[in-house]
């Protein structure tokens, strides 16, 4: 238990945003301003957010406006990723507000010459009865160009009401999208035009000849756009754009490199550089018992239901951009190096979509309604890629190979563990100095891809994010070998390299456990010292009836982890049924995230993760030929479907007096590692390589 957190934390956002009007205005009347660089990109980090805010000033959430990801006025708080927009970003957000608390309880005081007032729903209260004041007449005669760290502040207690009014807060959202006005989508501008790209059959293909006059005759067409290798069809109705494109595709001759089936193990052949991530004690005096296991995983697409769009006006010189992308100033960075503009020419406004899962196509969607505004100047541009654009034009998940060794003592302890890993990069997001589209190479001036890179392990790592076990090993070594230099592009997807190395980990827990005979929760239990790590892994055990037993169609399996070894923690069990194909009928998850801002939130995060990862281990895969993905619909990349979600039960164990932790990506490792543990019970496969499809499996088993 820690009260450390009620002090005012001290995050990088609040160095560089330093006070109180720089996160909240109080300028129209019974409406609180919160100001973000948080955005919402399908976590539901809109409703914690507003809620820090209602409750460090004591108001009904109904009052608190949230403007996020707007560079017009948010904060630059970078990307919205790793699970850290309550961790970092609502703490900012808590302080300001703590902040600004204290600031008119002062001079409420002083006003009403009181030692004792408090706040109610904006109200001023004195000896529990209001007052004339309010926060908004208070704020009319302050100047909140405070700094916020030499504000005095105490936390109030929650106010019981604020859980009344989740469900009308959390129901605007809800009711916004069954009418139709919640997403990017949604939006209408005057005068507004629409647009689609033509399909690019290969990312290095070159647009040899295209029918321009045949499409253009088209009936609303305003023009086919052509610049270089990357064309698009502009229209005054969507419909006409539809229809525009479908003709321009059926008249285009490319010029597509050729080449056959790649496959990921051959592709990360060229990564041959070795480096040492973390290393402690001597491998090689450990000892001679050990067990080994591997998880590889293929290319993945981000594959929103929702296809990514954008919108944007060239007018004046300036450019106006409405992006769903995860770090809209980062995205005006890159377009500004791109298109040759100035940054403060250039608005970027951050509006919903579906979930992106990491750097999906945001960003070169945004690039490419530029370029279409750019071309149509006074009038605003819609572009949305069509379903093969999703599949094809965005960003690839890395595959990747995690082997894990333990090494284990006469005792029965773990003597020493190793992770060798082999990847994809996992970082080419645009920002400054790094323009990064997918259309930029294509230009008749091309704009040239930024080099891959893989994020450092302070900001949690790559392709080794959570290689280092939070069990107690012994010696450790944690070595990665990088193909920076595979003719895709790939970048960050949920959960990033945590996927594989925690699947690999569990994976040999299993075996060493088998190996000593042991219960395989015993065995992990035996190797965790973190009291809150225990109590995850004994909660999901408890919930779940966990046993070894099998009749040799369906067994359990448990996986764990601390996701980054710094964020939330959880533990999975799953049950595997296997029949004609592998399926989970149910899955039950304990998880600590520390305080809880929206409970739901957490819940939806847990939930949604589990079922993404049990996705990617039993559907997902993008085939490679030619150098190029080739998944046009949804029949080449499958994902699971509705009928095939299991029984989900999750349980919160964290103490609400611990700091708040990432929740959003912790149950993409556990889930696989305990799908894993599971399919080893059942088969006995100490490698395995996801998909688990009936006739991946079936491969595995036979050779």
């Amino acid at each position: 238990m820690n009260d450390d957190w009620m002090s005012l934390p001290k995050t990088k956002s609040l160095e560089a945003y330093p006070l109180i009007s720089d996160w909240l205005d109080f300028s129209e009347p019974g409406v609180v301003k919160a100001r973000s660089g948080r955005v919402e990109i399908g976590q539901g980090i809109a409703i914690a957010l507003r809620r820090i805010v209602a409750e460090a000033l004591s108001l009904e959430m109904v009052r608190v406006h949230l403007v996020a990801g707007d560079t017009r006025e948010s904060p630059n708080e970078n990307y919205t990723a790793g699970s850290m927009s309550v961790e970092l970003g609502g703490q900012s957000l808590r302080a300001a507000a703590l902040a600004a608390r204290a600031t008119f309880l002062l001079a409420a005081r002083d006003k009403l010459d009181a030692e004792t007032v408090d706040l109610q729903d904006g109200q001023v209260l004195q000896h529990g009865e209001e007052t004339e004041l309010d926060i908004w007449k208070l704020a009319s005669d302050l100047a909140l160009d405070i700094p916020i760290a030499e504000a005095v502040v105490s936390r109030p207690g929650r106010m019981a009401r604020i859980d009344e009014t989740m469900a009308e807060a959390g129901g605007d959202a809800i009711r916004a999208r069954l009418r139709g006005g919640a997403f990017i989508h949604d939006i209408v501008l005057e005068n507004m035009l629409h647009a689609r790209v033509l399909h690019l059959p290969h990312p290095a293909a070159q647009l040899v000849f295209v029918d321009s006059e045949a499409v253009e005759a088209l009936p609303g067409v305003v023009m086919l756009h052509r610049d270089g290798a990357f064309a698009a069809v502009i229209a005054e109705e969507e419909a006409q754009a539809m229809s525009a494109v479908a003709r321009a595709d059926s008249t285009a001759d490319w010029d597509v490199p050729g080449g056959g089936i790649q496959k990921p193990e051959d592709l990360l052949a060229s990564a041959t550089e070795l480096e040492t991530m973390a290393e402690a004690g001597d491998l090689a005096r450990a000892g001679n018992r050990k067990v080994v296991a591997e998880f590889s995983r293929p290319f993945l697409a981000h594959a929103s239901i929702g296809t990514c769009c954008a919108l944007a006006l060239w007018q004046d010189g300036t450019l106006t951009v409405w992006s769903h992308a995860q770090g809209p100033y980062q995205l005006r960075a890159g377009l500004a190096q791109a298109l040759n503009l100035d940054e403060a020419a250039i608005d970027v406004i951050h509006k919903p979509a579906a979930g992106c899962y990491g750097h999906n196509g945001a960003d070169d969607v945004a690039f490419e309604v530029a370029l279409l505004a750019r071309a149509c100047p006074g009038r605003p541009v819609r572009l949305a890629w069509r379903r093969v654009d999703e599949l094809t034009r965005g960003s690839l998940a890395p595959a990747m190979t995690s082997r894990a060794e333990i090494t284990l003592s006469d005792g029965g302890e773990i003597a020493a563990m190793s992770l060798d890993i082999v990847s994809a990069p996992h970082q080419r997001r645009p920002g400054p100095g790094k323009p990064s589209f997918a259309s930029g190479p294509l230009l008749a001036d091309p704009v040239a891809l930024a080099p891959a890179t893989e994020p450092p392990p302070a900001n949690g790592g790559g392709a080794d994010r959570n290689a280092v076990p939070l069990y107690k090993t012994g010696a450790l070594k944690v070595a990665r070998r990088v193909a920076y230099d595979i003719p895709l592009r790939t970048s960050a997807m949920r959960a990033l390299g945590a996927y594989a190395n925690i699947a690999a980990i569990e994976l040999a827990m299993e075996a060493a456990a088998d190996e000593l005979g042991e219960d395989p929760i015993g065995f992990r239990l035996r190797h965790l010292d973190d009291p809150r790590a225990r109590r995850v892994v004994e909660k999901a055990r408890d919930m779940s009836g966990f046993t070894t037993d099998t009749d040799g169609e369906t067994a359990k399996g448990l996986g764990f982890a601390r996701y980054k070894n710094k964020a939330g923690y959880c533990a999975v069990v799953v049950e595997v049924s296997a029949g004609e194909s592998l399926i989970v009928p149910r899955l039950w998850a304990a998880a600590d995230v520390g305080e809880v801002i929206d409970r739901e939130g957490v819940l939806g995060q847990v939930e949604g993760g589990a079922i993404q990862s049990l996705s990617w281990s039993l559907k997902e895969e993008v085939p490679i030929i030619g150098g190029a993905p080739d998944v046009p619909d949804w029949e080449h990349y499958p994902i699971l479907r509705f009928s095939e979600i299991p029984v989900i039960e999750v349980a919160l164990t964290g103490d609400p007096r611990d700091p708040p932790l990432g929740a959003g990506e912790i149950a993409q490792g556990p889930v696989a590692g305990a799908l894993a543990a599971a399919v080893r019970r059942l088969f006995g496969l100490d490698s395995l390589r996801v998909p688990l499809t009936p006739e991946g499996l079936a491969g595995q088993m036979l050779g």
